[in-house]
Parts: structure tokens; C-alpha cells; sequence
């Protein structure tokens, strides 16, 4: 397609298949719901009532989401939800390398139009991301010393990178013997 607004300009038209649209719009919505059909052909009002339909369902089953931006932030509430102790070096992390795409003139909204065109193909996950952000913040008020224990988690993820491995010790152990080596399937 070539720019943003063409791909979104082939969805609007019926020309993008149903792959590409379930890849790019919609993907957690589409991912999460099980859906089967294209959540990118949903006018305004649907793409509302579906993630309504959404939350409320994740509610009912006490579903946290993580943001990505604020990563650190959503992990110190996973570890309070979990009463995992991440503050005191117990836990290690690996270190994360911000990704950058490569080719981002090809795909970056520079304009409006552009960013209205990707929103309107995508305004589930919009919604989704939109009330779960405003939850973020809402639960970070009810953590006592939420900062403090912000500070210590980054501490100890900085302390601990150098040394931390893609996957956990336990994930190298052999639990079943039906299933291949470790090594063997990553």
C-alpha cells in the first residue's frame, strides 16, 4: 500500500483482505474476542458497542490490562495484584531495547487526515486502550507508596538486566517428557 492512508483508504473500500485488517486494525480486539470476521469494517456506534461489550466482559473476569508506555507503572501493579515481591532484587529482568522501525517514513501518520484514517479503522482498540489507561491511573491511586515502590522497581530492573536471560530458569526444566527440549522449540 505504500503510506498509511492507503491502506486505510483499502479497508474503507473493500480492497484490503481480511488478513491484512485483522493484522492491522483492531489486532488486540480481534486478537482477544475470538472474533472470526474483520473488526475494521465496524462503523462508529458498533466499534462502541463492541468494546463496551469487551470491557465489560474482561471486568466480570478481573482481566488487568498492561500499557506499553507505561510499562514500569503496569508492572508494579501486576506485582501488587500478584504480591510478587519485585522491589527487593528477589526478581530479575531482562533488559529491553526500544524498538525503532527502520522504514518509518512509509508508515508514520504526519498529518490529521492521516491519524483520524488509522483511528477510524482501529476505534475498538482505541476504546479499549482509552478506558484501560484511565483504570491505570485509577489503580496506581490505590497503591500505597506507589512511587516508592515505582523507584525501586526501576532500580532493581536496571541492577538486574545485565544479568537477566530471555526466559526464566524454570522455563529450561523438564517437566513433561512428552514435550521437545527446551532448546529445541525456541
Amino acid at each position: 500500500y505504500g503510506t498509511a492512508m492507503n491502506f486505510v483508504n483499502a479497508v474503507k473500500e473493500g480492497k484490503a483482505s481480511a488478513k491484512e485488517k485483522n493484522d492491522l486494525c483492531n489486532n488486540l480486539a480481534y486478537s482477544m474476542s475470538g472474533s472470526q470476521t474483520s473488526l475494521a469494517d465496524l462503523n462508529y456506534q458498533e466499534s462502541k458497542d463492541y468494546a463496551e461489550k469487551m470491557i465489560a466482559d474482561f471486568e466480570s473476569k478481573d482481566v488487568f490490562v498492561m500499557i506499553m508506555e507505561r510499562m514500569n507503572e503496569s508492572l508494579v501493579v501486576m506485582c501488587e495484584r500478584m504480591g510478587w515481591d519485585c522491589y527487593s532484587g528477589a526478581l530479575s529482568f531482562k533488559n529491553t531495547v526500544e524498538r525503532q522501525n527502520k522504514q518509518a517514513g512509509t508508515v508514520k501518520c504526519n498529518d490529521e487526515e492521516c491519524k483520524k484514517g488509522i483511528k477510524s479503522v482501529n476505534e475498538v482498540d482505541w476504546m479499549l486502550y482509552e478506558y484501560y489507561k484511565e483504570k491505570l491511573d485509577a489503580i496506581i491511586k490505590t497503591i500505597p507508596d506507589f512511587e516508592t515502590k515505582l523507584k525501586k522497581l526501576v532500580d532493581n530492573m536496571e541492577k538486574s538486566a545485565a544479568n537477566a536471560q530471555k526466559y526464566p530458569v524454570n522455563c529450561f526444566e523438564r517437566v513433561n517428557p512428552d514435550r521437545p527440549e527446551f532448546e529445541a522449540i525456541h
